[in-house]
């Protein structure tokens, strides 16, 4: 009798492939670059796995499709996420610190409570996005969309949203301490109890 094989599901193989990779991110981020490589995660399903409140700091994500994921408390900081699709994704308290999100798509998405300090939002298709009580201090929206978003209580002390579309968003009881809104669009805006305390708004 021939002796058996335990042949690894897709999904062992996805999440055996994911904990390799990140074993050398880890290495690569502690060290500054001099050892271990920085992930991609190219060829991975991430659709197999759970990474969720997994260390994804510094990991190259660019133009990967993330649309649906759930990334609740996921440290994504540093992270370099461009141009990618994150449509649907939650993103509750995650930690976005420092990432770069240019142009990326995040239509939908719930960024609850995430810390996105001097995130890299250039450009970002953040329209009808949930960020109730995000901290979004220092962040770059310049010529972000945030159409219908929800940034109720959100921290936007000294972002800079020049030229970006805040149609319909929900600003109530946000702190703008600072913030830079020259040639925004506000229509329909709500503003209800926001400090607006040496915001420029032209």
């Amino acid at each position: 009798m021939e002796p058996t094989t335990n042949t690894p599901t897709p999904g062992e193989s996805a999440a055996a492939a994911l904990r390799a990779a990140l074993a050398e991110n880890h290495r690569w981020y502690a060290s500054f670059g001099h050892e271990g490589a920085r992930a991609t995660l190219a060829g991975i399903d991430l659709t197999l796995v759970s990474i969720a409140g997994l260390c994804l700091r510094g990991v190259d994500l660019s133009r990967r499709d993330l649309s649906g994921l759930d990334l609740t408390v996921t440290d994504l900081r540093n992270a370099d996420l461009s141009n990618a699709d994150l449509g649907g994704a939650i993103l509750r308290k995650a930690n976005l610190d420092g990432a770069d999100l240019t142009c990326a798509l995040l239509h939908g998405v719930d960024l609850t409570l995430a810390s996105l300090n001097w995130a890299e939002l250039s450009c970002a298709d953040l329209s009808a996005a949930t960020m109730t009580r995000a901290d979004l201090s220092g962040a770059d929206l310049i010529c972000a969309d945030l159409t219908g978003a929800d940034l109720t209580r959100a921290d936007m002390t000294a972002a800079i949203m020049t030229g970006a579309d805040l149609t319909g968003a929900d600003l109530t009881d946000a702190d703008l301490t600072g913030a830079i809104l020259t040639g925004a669009i506000l229509t329909g805006a709500i503003l209800t109890g926001a400090i607006l305390t040496g915001t420029i708004i032209k």
